[in-house]
């Protein structure tokens, strides 16, 4: 009993997937054969440029990222989307509340991220990915009632087309996040 019920719902999701590729730029013949000798890129499909039945419900040229399946989508009229693969990470704090150790207060992050840039060469559309590392120092005492940290990324990358045309890249940020919750605190007479 239960096999037939999966096939029908793998059967129904199945017929929900409406992917069409979405074909790259018309190129001259002689950019045309330029592209022939270069080799493939190995991609991920699930990151590649698709045209697909809008599943956002939003007005034309709205861009969406759903962050539960990484997908941004630019919303075109008659119901159709382009949908590209975005970034992807996360971060862990061992023990936010840590009073005799500062590096149980520290923040980490990890990241990665998979991009088509908007310029393309003979033909071919160009892609940026990085990896990023990072980390949150609180600056502000653990008894103040917000928190602020002095931020740094090391981001790691390469652009270009996998073949001749590329970069790679190394990139550091800092950056600060000031928070000051005392004026929102409400003040109870006991």
């Amino acid at each position: 009993m239960r096999r037939p019920v999966l096939a029908a719902l793998l059967a129904l999701g199945l017929a929900g997937c409406n992917f069409q590729h979405v074909a790259d730029p018309t190129v001259s013949a002689k950019d045309a054969e330029w592209m022939r000798l270069t080799p493939q890129a190995e991609l991920d499909p699930n990151f590649a440029r698709y045209l697909v039945t809008d599943p956002t419900g939003e007005a034309p040229g709205t861009i969406v990222v759903d962050t539960f399946s990484r997908h941004l989508y630019l919303v075109l009229p008659e119901r159709k989307a382009i949908r590209y693969g975005v970034a992807v990470g996360g971060e862990w704090t061992p023990d936010i509340n840590s009073v005799n150790s500062y590096l149980r207060r520290m923040t980490f992050r990890v990241g990665f991220n998979y991009s088509q840039m908007p310029v393309a060469h003979r033909g071919r559309q160009l892609a940026d990915r990085s990896l990023s590392f990072g980390v949150s120092l609180p600056i502000t005492p653990q008894d103040r009632s917000g928190v602020s940290y002095i931020n740094t990324t090391f981001l790691v990358g390469r652009r270009g087309d996998g073949t001749l045309l590329q970069e790679n890249y190394f990139r550091v940020i800092f950056g600060f996040s000031i928070n000051a919750f005392d004026w929102f605190r409400r003040y109870r007479i006991d």
